[in-house]
């Protein structure tokens, strides 16, 4: 299994509306507990506002033939109002198609968000 890392960003416009419905279904599946009154257009709309752009917040997709898993990134700080001063990051989301769960997807999309914020300047994550 030759498995694609890449920020949902950077898909083309076919495959970002082809891999969308897919990942609010799985999401809206695993965590509708956590935020019961919070239904799938609701996160539709979220997820095109908040995570579809080149910067944080970053929902980055696994990809084979077919959508394997998600994760996201955000920065966070309890304490800091301005997103600029914001020196932490979150690992949220993260989620692998019940088929393909253990093949390494979800180390890999992990392996992924570690490195692509690597460099950047946050004291955790």
């Amino acid at each position: 299994m030759e498995i694609k890392i890449s920020p949902f960003s950077q898909l083309n416009a076919l495959k970002q509306k082809d891999y969308l419905p897919k990942i609010i279904d799985w999401h809206h599946q695993q965590w509708q507990n956590l935020h019961e009154n919070f239904q799938p257009q609701q996160r539709l709309t979220k997820y095109i506002n908040e995570y579809c752009g080149d910067d944080l917040p970053m929902m980055i997709v696994a990809s084979e033939k077919d959508l394997l898993g998600t994760v996201a990134i955000q920065a966070i700080d309890i304490n800091a109002e301005d997103i600029n001063k914001k020196k932490n990051l979150w690992v949220s989301m993260l989620y692998v198609d019940k088929k393909k769960r253990n093949k390494g997807v979800g180390r890999a999309l992990l392996q992924y968000a570690i490195q692509k914020m690597k460099n950047k300047e946050y004291q955790y994550m």
